[in-house]
């Protein structure tokens, strides 16, 4: 795994595009600070520049360097989930312009994956997820099924033996007044 880890960092710091696997899926991710790399994933998507990207972290303490105001909700609700559940928040700041929402907020997943944390608490900046396909259609569950126009044109790619689940995440709203609305459950 560690060279799989230096690698992907690799490709990351220098602007680059990886696909790995996470909590859910396989995804495809970049530095989410980094305007260039998420303009090449809404690329190779072939998706709308507004919707936003997920954000993973590795740890709670990294959302208030995303969030503007961080309702206390958000630490009970995280504390309190064990399938991976991606929080909508409200004040996004400290990613690329193209990681936000059109609104502002930024959706963020503190991520339980042992190589996803690992990668991220090296590369120590958020990295963005979405999943590997082209946007309308299904995401990738096999590493072998990813289309090769996208395999093709990212930088690394994660080698796994791992057919995922392809259940995405819980998302969760909250506003800045604190008020929780379930997305997708």
């Amino acid at each position: 795994m560690k060279e799989q880890l230096l690698k992907a960092i690799k490709a990351i710091d220098h602007g680059g595009v990886i696909v790995y696997p996470t909590d859910t899926t396989y995804g495809l991710g970049c530095d989410a600070t980094n305007e260039k790399a998420c303009q090449k994933i809404i690329s190779l998507k072939k998706r709308t520049n507004h919707k936003g990207f997920i954000v993973l972290i590795d740890h709670t303490d990294f959302i208030y360097d995303l969030v503007e105001e961080v309702p206390d909700v958000v630490l009970e609700i995280l504390e309190n989930t064990d399938s991976p559940t991606t929080l909508v928040l409200d004040g996004g700041k400290g990613v690329a312009k193209s990681v936000l929402h059109e609104d502002g907020t930024i959706a963020i997943r503190v991520v339980k994956n042992d190589f996803c944390e690992k990668l991220i608490a090296k590369f120590n900046k958020p990295i963005v997820s979405t999943s590997v396909n082209i946007s309308g259609n299904k995401p990738s569950t096999d590493i072998n099924n990813i289309p090769y126009e996208i395999l093709g044109a990212v930088d690394y790619v994660v080698p796994s033996k791992t057919v995922m689940n392809a259940k995405p995440s819980s998302i969760i709203k909250i506003e800045a007044n604190g008020k929780v609305k379930i997305l997708r459950a």
